[in-house]
């Protein structure tokens, strides 16, 4: 993924303040730096850059108290958060209680000892919910201290819980129903309802912030009268540019060098490599992260969405209270090709359609159903004429797809590399493609920009001991990550066994990465390596498949105290679990259940890592 590099790419910026052109640091020491600050509030950067200050003059600190110093904080805000929204819920939050000087903190539930939830006085929960109603993988830890023998009392704690999900599931918020729920049980007191927000949360969320904060003020100052829930002491604002951290809402702008397929023409599935030029000083990231990616629908099939609803190009319609024409709305700002089951639901009400008002009736073949058509099959099988404000109120807000980075910051401080696979497929003879992956690899070039951020994923890292074995299981793009944990290991010397199990279909046309892997086997890196190619055999061989003949070295490993890591489809790491159970019980000699709660021990103990689409 390198190749052509282009003219370095700016960061995005807020106003004046933007990252310093000249700093008296190397870059190294602004890279660590920005690091350290990474999730900060503004009112904690303001605190932050007097602290530095007074360190500069021999002072211990400034007289302010930081944000989130003991005795001040008067609320909590929580997130656990899977794909970055519930983070970017909470720190907007965050931004509306720092704008009304209140005494606040965001914090992550990885980051937060449950326990301490007896010592808060007021807690706000942003939670999304995964898969079939599971919470984040941050939240595992929480989840298993709130719901285990001697969770804490919580009878001092107020709280309440914002969920996010996705409607089409029939466990809808669940995470959020149940930590809701969990949280009275222990004597807390809700003194806000629960919101379940779906895809669309933005509005929902933007509604709810004022009427929360508003709430929890009041209950602080009931709770401790002639107490303020407002921070009283002025800070005096220095003048030290603070670095932006791009996000979902401020991407940065990276330069492509490279975009190139690593697959055979003949392949499945073509698969793609891309490198992405960045600036370390304005984005870093860590193996195991992901990069959020905004991209644009292309234009024949925004065209085909609009002759097949009768709309003109240019009607003006409003989103976000921008006034901008359809054509562009439906280009840069409203999803189409990814059907979401409300959409179909209410053209079910607007087409009349009787076969499609008949599926709406069943919540999961409708979901199914979605899965493989965008929204012009909607609109070309069930015609239905309505006006282009109506078709914007209609469709969900594009959201940007989110990809494992493929490469360390070890190697490749200033790029980041993805792996990409394209999504082709047939609806009624119609062909239709990805809409992320289209645009990567159809209309985007060596040269051109791409919006993007990172995703931070600290529940998939690699350990912090260096010694420690590490078993690696990915199929197809799931390999991504895994090119970056071997890159990074070997990058600084890490000494631990690196164990990688890759299955795809043929190894002729699709055996991604091959080359690396063989330099990193033939460098002492890659200690062992374990393929399943589930084509190119009379009987299909997949990964789980070759974790259970290998089981015996497998069992091996973990004794030793190896971290093993799954990526890849749900599925896919639903059957690798059972192979490991399976392993435990066939080599470890333990009972059926007795394999089952070694299996869901690793998970808790973070020795068993899962990063799944």
């Amino acid at each position: 993924m390198q190749t052509n590099r282009a003219v370095s790419a700016q960061p995005a910026t807020v106003g004046p303040t933007a990252v310093l052109s000249a700093a008296p640091v190397n870059g190294l020491q602004l890279q660590r730096l920005t690091q350290a600050i990474r999730g900060l509030t503004g009112e904690q950067l303001t605190w932050a850059s007097g602290y530095l200050a007074g360190l500069a003059v021999g002072r211990p600190a400034l007289a302010a108290a930081p944000v989130a110093a003991a005795g001040t904080v008067r609320l909590t805000i929580l997130y656990a958060s899977q794909t970055g929204n519930a983070r970017s819920v909470a720190e907007a939050l965050g931004r509306q209680a720092a704008a009304r000087q209140l005494a606040h903190r965001v914090v992550s539930v990885a980051d937060f000892r449950p326990r301490e939830l007896a010592k808060e006085q007021c807690v706000l929960l942003v939670i999304s919910t995964q898969g079939e109603g599971e919470p984040p993988e941050a939240a595992l830890e929480f989840h298993r201290v709130l719901f285990g023998q001697g969770a804490p009392k919580l009878t001092d704690l107020s709280y309440g819980v914002f969920g996010l999900g996705d409607s089409s599931y029939a466990l809808f918020c669940q995470a959020a129903k149940v930590f809701d729920a969990r949280l009275a049980e222990l004597g807390a007191r809700r003194v806000l309802e629960r919101v379940d927000a779906d895809l669309d949360f933005r509005p929902v969320s933007e509604a709810w912030f004022p009427a929360a904060l508003e709430r929890v003020e009041a209950e602080l100052a009931a709770a401790s009268p002639g107490v303020a829930a407002h921070r009283d002491a002025e800070v005096v604002p220095l003048r030290v540019a603070a670095p932006v951290r791009p996000d979902r809402d401020h991407p940065f702008r990276a330069a492509v060098l490279d975009n190139r397929p690593i697959t055979t023409r003949d392949a499945v599935a073509e698969v793609r490599h891309l490198a992405l030029e960045i600036d370390p000083q304005a984005i870093d990231y860590a193996p195991g992260d992901a990069l959020g990616v905004w991209f644009r629908n292309a234009p024949a099939l925004v065209g085909a969405v609009l002759a097949a609803a009768g709309l003109a190009e240019d009607a003006p319609v409003e989103i976000a209270g921008n006034i901008l024409a359809l054509a562009e709305a439906l280009t840069a700002r409203l999803e189409l090709t990814r059907l979401h089951p409300t959409v179909a639901a209410a053209w079910a009400r607007l087409s009349g359609a009787a076969e499609l008002a008949g599926l709406a009736q069943d919540r999961e073949a409708l979901r199914v159903w979605c899965q493989s058509r965008q929204v012009i099959d909607l609109i070309t099988r069930y015609p239905a004429r309505l006006q282009a404000t109506a078709l914007v109120g209609l469709l969900q807000p594009l959201a940007p797809r989110l990809y494992s980075i493929a490469s360390a910051p070890a190697e490749t401080a200033d790029e980041v590399h993805l792996t990409v696979s394209t999504l082709r497929y047939q609806c009624n003879g119609q062909d239709r493609l990805g809409g992320a992956s289209g645009f990567l690899a159809e209309r985007l070039a060596a040269g051109d920009d791409l919006e993007c951020y990172v995703l931070e994923n600290p529940g998939f890292r690699l350990p912090a001991d260096g010694d420690t074995p590490i078993i690696l299981v990915g199929a197809g793009t799931g390999i991504a990550p895994f090119r970056a944990f071997l890159q990074q290991r070997a990058a600084v010397g890490d000494p631990g066994r690196n164990w990688l199990v890759f299955g795809n279909r043929h190894f002729q046309r699709d055996f991604l990465y091959q080359a690396d892997w063989l330099r990193l086997r033939k460098a002492g890196v890659l200690h062992r390596f374990s393929p399943a190619f589930s084509r190119d055999t009379a009987q299909r061989v997949y990964v789980q498949d070759r974790l259970r003949a290998e089981g015996a070295e497998l069992w091996r490993w973990l004794d030793e105290g190896a971290r093993i890591y799954c990526c890849g489809a749900t599925a896919m790491e639903s059957a690798v679990r059972e192979a490991l159970v399976t392993i435990a019980r066939d080599h470890g000699g333990l009972s059926a259940d007795g394999a089952l709660a070694f299996v869901e021990t690793l998970r808790a103990d973070g020795r068993y890592l899962r990063d799944t689409y």
